[in-house]
């Protein structure tokens, strides 16, 4: 629990200065803070970047290597971390090494962009479906979705055809499912548990 807590705490404090318009702080102890110049409009870039480290299946054990020379591992870091963003997440992961909490970043990286979502009042959902939807009718389900969940919703849609019918919504612990396989089931159990007449 503490080491998600202090994920945590480098995450928000990762966002807080990608997203900072003014000089900014990052880093969660005052003693051995980094400061960062003006960042307006980097939490998109940083977003990118991390996405783009997480699908090259990079691992953080190299930087935490104690035998790999620490020359190297700053040249790695420039390498990967290069373009928008990068010169504020190259420092960041210069401080997390700095204190000890490199063994932390596969975390750091998984709760920025869950975080940045919430501060931007958007939630990731899943949208299946049995056929093809239009996009007039694709958009007017998204925003009854919107309108019931009171968030900006980023969709993704799949196709299912054994649903039948209807659509099945899923966005972090919601599951909605108005699917005509699921009705059909719901008929069929009240059927069975209706009292026959007497004749």
């Amino acid at each position: 629990m503490k080491r998600e807590v202090v994920a945590q705490r480098y995450a928000e404090a990762l966002l807080n200065a990608a997203a900072a318009t003014t000089a900014d702080t990052v880093g969660t102890d005052t003693a051995d803070s980094v400061e960062t110049p003006s960042t307006a409009g980097q939490a998109d870039a940083v977003l990118a970047q991390i996405l783009r480290y997480q699908k090259m299946g990079l691992s953080r054990r190299f930087l935490s290597n104690p035998r790999i020379p620490e020359h190297q591992k700053e040249a790695w870091i420039a390498r990967i971390f290069d373009g928008p963003g990068g010169r504020l997440l190259r420092r960041f992961l210069n401080l997390l090494r700095r204190k000890g909490r490199i063994g932390d970043l596969d975390n750091i990286f998984h709760l920025y962009p869950v975080l940045y979502d919430a501060q931007r009042g958007i939630a990731k959902g899943r949208l299946t479906v049995a056929y093809p939807l239009e996009t007039a009718l694709f958009s007017k389900l998204q925003s009854r979705l919107e309108a019931r969940i009171h968030k900006k919703l980023e969709l993704s849609c799949t196709e299912d055809r054994s649903i039948l019918g209807g659509f099945v919504f899923a966005s972090g612990t919601l599951l909605m499912d108005a699917s005509i396989r699921t009705q059909l089931t719901v008929l069929g159990e009240r059927l069975k548990a209706a009292p026959l007449p007497l004749s």
